[in-house]
C-alpha cells in the first residue's frame, strides 16, 4: 500500500492519478473539497494541525511507501509558527510513525527554494543551500530531520523546480492571469532562464524514484531537463491564450513603474520590484542524478502542459 498525504493538492492529486494501479490511502484535510479523488483509493480525513501520534500511526499502518506531499505553501502572510507546525512538525510526526510501523520508503516533497532566490544555474543537489523564505526554511528543517532519522530503509527527498498544472496556486498561474489581462510586459534584454515542471510529470518522476532509487537517504532535483527563458515562456503562454507575443519594455522603465505602483497601490500593485527581480534572475536545476537513476523524461510537452493548465483555469473561472 502507498500512503499519499495532501492528496487533494497540485502534486498529490497528480500522484493519486498516476499511482492508480496501486492500493492507495489518500490523506486529505477536508473530504468535501476532494471530489476528484472518489474511487482512487481509501480517503482519510486528517488535519495535521491537530493530529495525534495515534491518528498518524493508523494512517501509515500497513504501508510500504509513504509519499508526504502535504504542506503549507503559497501563503505569503503565514507566520514562521504556521510553517513550523504544518510543515516541520507534521513531517517529523509522519516520518517517525512510519519508521515505527515498518514503512520501507518515505518520500518528502521538498523544494528547489532551498537553494535560495538565485541566481543559480544548473545547480546540483550538493550545491550551496541558501533557504531564505519561511517556506524554504521549513522544508530545509524537514530535510535535516530526515537525515538524522533511523528506522526507514529508504528516504527520498524530492526538490521540484517551479511546479504548475491543474490546481496551481503559485507563480505560473499568476503569470498566466497577468498575460491574459494584458498587465504583463516582457523585460527587454532579459536573458534569465527557469527550470519548471508539470505536476503530472512530477508524479511520474516520483513513481520512477520509488521503483528505482537506491536505499539510504537520497536527494533529487525534479524538473524538465530543458530550461526555458522567461521571455519564451511568456510568449508560449500568450500563444496558448491566443494572444500575440508580449510587448517588451526596458528594465529601468519597468522598475520605475513598479516602484510608483507599489507606492500608490501597496500589496494590490500588479507589478512589484520583487517580481521583476524574480523574472530577471536565472534559477535552473540539474536533473542529471534523476535521469541517471530513473531514465526520466517528461511525458507532456510544455505547450500541452500549459494548455491543460489554461483550460483548467478557464473552467474554474480564474481567467474571467
Amino acid at each position: 500500500m502507498i500512503v499519499v498525504t495532501g492528496a487533494s493538492g497540485l502534486i498529490g492529486s497528480a500522484l493519486a492519478e498516476r499511482l492508480s494501479d496501486h492500493q492507495l490511502c489518500l490523506q486529505v484535510r477536508k473530504r468535501t473539497k476532494s471530489p476528484g479523488l472518489a474511487g482512487k483509493g481509501q480517503i482519510k480525513e486528517i488535519d495535521f494541525e491537530s493530529s495525534s501520534d495515534n491518528t498518524i500511526n493508523a494512517l501509515v499502518q500497513g504501508a510500504e511507501t509513504v509519499i508526504h506531499s502535504a504542506g503549507l505553501v503559497h501563503q505569503p502572510d503565514a507566520t514562521f509558527g504556521q510553517y513550523e507546525l504544518l510543515n516541520v512538525r507534521a513531517t517529523e510526526q509522519i516520518a517517525t510513525q512510519a519508521a515505527k510501523v515498518g514503512v520501507k520508503t518515505f518520500v518528502l516533497l521538498s523544494t528547489s527554494a532551498v537553494y535560495g532566490h538565485g541566481p543559480f544555474e544548473n545547480i546540483e543537489e550538493s550545491g550551496p543551500i541558501k533557504a531564505e523564505t519561511p517556506y524554504a526554511l521549513s522544508k530545509l528543517r524537514c530535510e535535516q530531520f530526515l537525515q538524522q532519522l533511523t528506522g526507514l530503509e529508504r528516504i527520498i527527498v524530492v526538490r521540484p523546480a517551479l511546479v504548475f498544472g491543474e490546481g496551481d496556486r503559485g507563480n505560473l498561474i499568476s503569470l498566466i492571469r497577468q498575460i491574459n489581462s494584458g498587465k504583463y510586459f516582457n523585460i527587454g534584454g532579459n536573458k534569465a532562464r527557469k527550470s519548471l515542471i508539470y505536476a503530472k510529470d512530477v508524479a511520474e518522476a516520483i513513481r520512477l524514484l520509488v521503483e528505482k532509487a537506491p536505499t539510504g537517504y537520497q536527494e533529487y532535483n525534479v524538473a524538465n531537463p530543458e530550461t526555458i527563458s522567461v521571455t519564451d515562456l511568456s510568449n508560449q503562454i500568450a500563444r496558448c491564450l491566443q494572444k500575440g507575443n508580449q510587448v517588451s519594455l526596458p528594465e529601468p522603465l519597468l522598475r520605475a513603474g513598479a516602484s510608483i505602483a507599489e507606492g500608490l497601490l501597496g500589496e494590490k500593485s500588479p507589478v512589484t520590484v520583487s517580481k521583476i527581480e524574480k523574472l530577471t534572475t536565472t534559477t535552473t536545476c540539474s536533473v542529471q542524478k534523476l535521469t541517471e537513476t530513473t531514465k526520466f523524461s517528461p511525458k507532456f510537452s510544455l505547450a500541452d502542459a500549459l494548455a491543460n493548465e489554461i483550460d483548467w483555469a478557464k473552467k474554474t473561472g480564474l481567467l474571467n
